[in-house]
């Protein structure tokens, strides 16, 4: 495995890039994740309201 910019300096480059991409996905995962959860409970309070009423 030789290609531009090999060796130490180049493993570490992309290593830190593979886990800034990595801390990305899972940061923008938890925010769909969070909204969908918020979303399910209102849809579920509406419910609770209008059976109430």
């Amino acid at each position: 495995m030789s290609w531009p910019g090999a060796g130490w300096p180049g493993a570490v480059t992309a290593l830190a890039a593979l886990g800034a991409v990595l801390v990305l996905l899972v940061g923008l995962s938890g925010l769909w994740n969070s909204a969908a959860r918020d979303w399910q409970f209102r849809s579920a309070a509406a419910g609770v309201t209008d059976v109430v009423r």
